[in-house]
């Protein structure tokens, strides 16, 4: 089905706001801070459970891992609730906030362990390390593994009072080391995937260059095939306006033959009139009134006004309602689509049948039916049902079906042919209730 009014919908290229990258940075402090707790829980866990190994943690250690929740708990309720804009800048900042505090935190809970072989700060600090390589550059990477290493070794110095053994130095050096390949690798990884994600985004911006292209081309063609459409419309009674004319007032036309040829005129003129104004109704939909409206009320109301055009073709209206809804609408507009096909059903049908209206429910949708008997339509004209000037009537200006589905789509609902029998056609409006 072509529309040559309708909105061309743009496939769906999504590039990244402002918004949606402070939602991904956000997501990720989620995550750091929830291992950083998973992990303050799990080191004391373990303590207690080796406590007559490693003894009762001290008071200063406890409350220096209380002091840490806390501090963990507000950095989540903040980021859960700061609506404000996050620069770059800004983000760098926190990011070198949080290593710094958590490099502190992890040596100080270290020194308070008061065991040697602890590890505290191996075990807190390689997520620190990890944090750093993939938030921050590769200068305050390299500082970081560097301020951790010399922590490190500073450590065994002080537990030792300042008398270690060169196997200390070495295990020290060895922790340090796995610092460094730790930061190195992450580093690497996350800087082929910052390449990459770059390269993404340079192509999803060219994707949507052309996209606007594309939409621009085709709605200049859709322009193109709508002024074509009015063109051949309208050239047809126009030519048969003015030979008309030429015929009536040429010197040989007779009295009776320029009556006949004005009258021709004057027909056309009309149709020109009924073309222009049903064209008008459909470029300038407007956006529906909605009110609640009675199904059997609208049916009953449409009825009434095809009954003259009925008459004429000695075809009989009728309508069944299973039960009774109200609907929320534009009655006008609704009323519009229901006409257009039940006229569209009388001028289909043969002499002395009946054109049914209906009205029910299904789904959750109000379903409003327009059935007739006759011969079914074409299968070469049901995909161009619903187009602007596609008409099968030789005086049909092509319009109502489409304004019918336009007004349909308007209301969040749809026109389609239900029923293409040769005994039964039946189109149905479909309708949200609310």
């Amino acid at each position: 089905m072509t529309d040559p009014l309708a909105a061309i919908a743009p496939f769906p290229i999504q590039t990244e706001t402002q918004s949606s990258r402070f939602d991904s940075f956000r997501r990720q402090a989620y995550v750091w801070l929830l291992l950083s707790m998973l992990a303050m829980a799990a080191l004391i866990t373990v303590h207690m459970a080796f406590v007559q190994v490693m003894g009762y943690p001290s008071v200063g250690l406890l409350i220096l891992f209380a002091a840490r929740f806390i501090e963990q708990i507000g950095e989540l309720a903040w980021l859960q609730n700061y609506k404000g804009h996050f620069s770059e800048k800004a983000k760098l900042k926190y990011a070198a906030f949080s290593v710094v505090t958590g490099v502190a935190f992890a040596f100080a809970a270290s020194m308070l362990s008061n065991v040697q072989e602890s590890h505290y700060a191996a075990l807190m600090v390689l997520p620190i390390i990890v944090a750093a390589a993939s938030e921050l550059s590769l200068a305050y990477t390299v500082s970081t593994v560097a301020v951790c290493a010399f922590l490190t070794i500073f450590q065994v110095w002080y537990y030792y009072e300042r008398r270690p053994q060169l196997t200390e130095y070495y295990e020290a050096s060895t922790v340090a080391l796995i610092y460094v390949v730790v930061a190195l690798v992450v580093h690497l990884l996350v800087d082929i995937l910052r390449q990459r994600e770059a390269s993404l985004e340079h192509t999803i911006d060219e994707l949507a260059v052309t996209r606007d292209k594309l939409v621009n081309e085709e709605k200049l063609a859709a322009v193109g095939r709508l002024a074509s459409s009015i063109a051949h419309e309208i050239r047809n009674p126009v030519s048969v306006i003015s030979s008309s004319l030429e015929t009536a007032l040429s010197e040989t036309s007779g009295t009776q033959s320029r009556k006949m040829m004005l009258s021709i005129a004057r027909e056309e003129a009309k149709r020109m009139e009924v073309l222009t104004t049903d064209f008008l109704s459909y470029a300038r939909q407007q956006q529906p009134d909605k009110k609640e409206t009675q199904i059997l009320t609208a049916l009953e109301y449409v009825r009434d006004v095809v009954q003259g055009r009925a008459a004429d073709l000695a075809v009989s209206v009728v309508v069944k309602v299973e039960k009774d809804h109200s609907v929320i609408c534009d009655p006008y507009q609704i009323y519009q689509a229901l006409i257009n096909l039940t006229i569209n059903a009388i001028e289909a049908s043969d002499r002395n049948c009946v054109v049914t209206l209906t009205g029910g429910v299904r789904d959750d949708m109000a379903v409003l039916g327009v059935e007739n008997s006759g011969e079914a339509i074409p299968a070469s004209s049901i995909e161009r049902l619903f187009e602007p000037f596609f008409t099968t009537k030789p005086q049909g200006t092509g319009l109502g079906l489409a304004i019918s589905h336009k007004i349909a789509s308007a209301h969040g609902g749809n026109l389609r042919l239900a029923v293409n029998n040769p005994e039964l056609i039946r189109f149905e409006l479909t309708l949200p209730l609310e």
